[in-house]
């Protein structure tokens, strides 16, 4: 009988390519690769083998004085990818750290995760990754105590990119578990001999499209596939880096990561090389001239070292960029080495909404200052009294666990202004969620509000009428800072953010607007001036 087993199963790319094509040369070195073919049945599988020789724990050097390395024992490793050709296609499965033997860019993305989305009820996963673009590329794993629905995670279809699942299969013949995203986990009873049979009915599961049924919100955000837009929308990404124009891409880990056995991180693996506590495009442009190609970008390395300064990750530079670009009329997102093409009904959807939503001319005066905090000074000394301000003057809650602005301006006629320098998407995200969130307390929280009457003068309190703790139509605005003088816009998922903000407000009784603060010409002059020669 077959022994229950997990395996770890890769759809390659090439079905013209012979086994040899898609191991990667340099993963051998110094190291034995072992090739073998394997005759089962009628099929030949192809068995990669790469050893290491045996050697002292990392962790042996904390008893340095005591006692020699190997008197604590050595460890070694061993990795193995076997490869087969089913049904045209070719296969790995790989065992250990066999992933790494398997040359990337052959790999199929999103194998793993389309296989388990067709084979899985809607009521029977188990755990989610997902990627939510808003203020930050924020990573998470959600875990149920039982089967449950994608509803049941807390999914935002609009902003959440689903990076894997796992699930139970409707057909219990298939697998007993199933695991996806490019790599597909399954657990089952199998054996060698039966190996060939279970990769011919995963194939049949990948070609199938029943996911657009039971989960259609995962085509909201589409892998590009054509190489010659992601080429495109690449040369006009590093284009707008190579200026200095860093509004609307960041750099980040493109995975989830155990952060409390994080300690620096590096764009060299020199013996003593300059380190960060995190990875950011100015840092990087210290340490990186020239260049910005995509490929003089995926041969960059970004090193994660652990507490004895070991290397514990480390990714292409290209898979820790994130941004987002409008190119030929659709928006866009890149995110570990992916671009992605925001579906067009939800595009169409987004941007009607966002045409319609409240945007006044700010009556606010015209940006000359270093700073938002010099700029709401200077609003509220020359109002006449009309504007308080609270810029700065947090406000506990929570136990005083916590604080927060109220907001950056408050009018006399009870409107509430918050005001941001536009930077891109992450700043304007936070703009709106402070916005919301300042909201929520001010209605429900009745500590909160005796906190904010001791950093209210006495004359807004009463004219605002903020006592009662009623929203009553009470304006919202949002005062953005844009330099440029061309139309107002916003990067698609601060639009996504303010229409899921803007839709808690008015069930609140608000009336949330957008508006725009002009900059003076002559400082915006500078500034991009100053960007560009960067």
């Amino acid at each position: 009988m077959a022994k229950t087993r997990t395996l770890t199963v890769l759809l390659l790319k090439g079905e013209g390519s012979g086994a040899d094509d898609f191991i990667k040369p340099d993963e051998v070195g110094d190291r034995v690769l072992d090739r073998r073919e394997l005759e089962v049945g009628t099929e030949i599988l192809f068995l990669f083998i790469l050893k290491t020789s045996a050697q002292p724990p990392r962790w042996a050097d904390f008893f340095r004085n005591h006692l020699t390395p190997y008197e604590l024992g050595s460890v070694s490793t061993a990795s193995a990818a076997l490869l087969l050709r089913v049904a045209g296609s070719w296969l790995a499965v790989t065992f250990g750290q066999g992933r790494h033997l398997i040359r990337p860019e052959a790999i199929v993305e999103d194998f793993g995760l389309r296989v388990t989305l067709n084979a899985v009820g809607k009521g029977s996963l188990r755990s989610i990754d997902k990627e939510t673009f808003d203020a930050i590329a924020n990573h998470s794993r959600l875990q149920s105590s039982r089967e449950a629905d994608a509803g049941e995670f807390g999914l935002d279809v609009e902003r959440d990119l689903l990076r894997a699942v796992t699930g139970t299969p409707r057909d219990p013949n298939l697998a007993q578990r199933l695991s996806g995203m490019d790599a597909l986990a399954i657990t089952i009873e199998v054996d060698l001999a039966g190996l060939s049979e279970l990769l011919h009915k995963l194939i049949q599961v990948f070609a199938d499209e029943s996911y657009r049924t039971n989960f259609p919100w995962v085509d909201n955000i589409r892998s590009v596939k054509d190489l010659g837009d992601m080429n495109d929308l690449d040369a006009a990404l590093f284009a707008t880096v190579g200026r200095g124009d860093f509004s609307n891409t960041w750099l980040a880990p493109p995975e989830i990561l155990n952060w409390a056995s994080v300690r620096v991180f590096s764009y060299s693996d020199a013996s003593n090389p300059r380190v960060f506590t995190d990875i950011h495009w100015r840092t990087l442009l210290r340490n990186h001239r020239g260049d910005f190609s995509r490929d003089a970008l995926k041969r960059k390395r970004v090193f994660c070292y652990g507490e004895d300064r070991k290397i514990i990750r480390d990714w292409a530079l290209y898979n820790c960029i994130y941004a987002e670009t409008d190119f030929k009329g659709s928006s866009y997102i890149l995110s570990n080495g992916r671009w992605y093409r925001i579906a067009a009904n939800l595009e169409e959807e987004v941007n009607d909404w966002f045409s319609s939503f409240p945007k006044v001319e700010s009556a606010l005066p015209v940006y000359d200052h270093d700073s938002e905090r010099l700029y709401n000074e200077d609003v509220a000394r020359h109002s006449s009294g009309h504007f308080a301000l609270l810029d700065r003057k947090l406000v506990n809650y929570g136990g005083g666990q916590s604080s927060i602005e109220f907001c950056d301006l408050l009018g006399l006629d009870g409107e509430i202004v918050h005001v941001k320098r536009y930077s891109g998407s992450r700043e304007l995200s936070h703009l709106f969620m402070q916005g919301l969130v300042s909201c929520q307390l001010f209605l429900e929280d009745p500590h909160f509000r005796d906190a904010l009457k001791k950093v209210v003068p006495a004359l807004h309190w009463e004219e605002c009428r903020l006592a009662d703790g009623k929203a009553s139509g009470r304006r919202i605005t949002f005062a953005v800072i844009y330099r440029s003088r061309g139309e107002f816009v916003l990067p698609f998922f601060s639009r996504i953010t303010l229409r899921q903000t803007s839709r808690r407000l008015v069930s609140y009784e608000c009336s949330p607007c957008l508006s725009r603060i002009r900059m003076d010409e002559v400082r915006a002059y500078r500034e991009k001036y100053k960007d560009e020669a960067f």
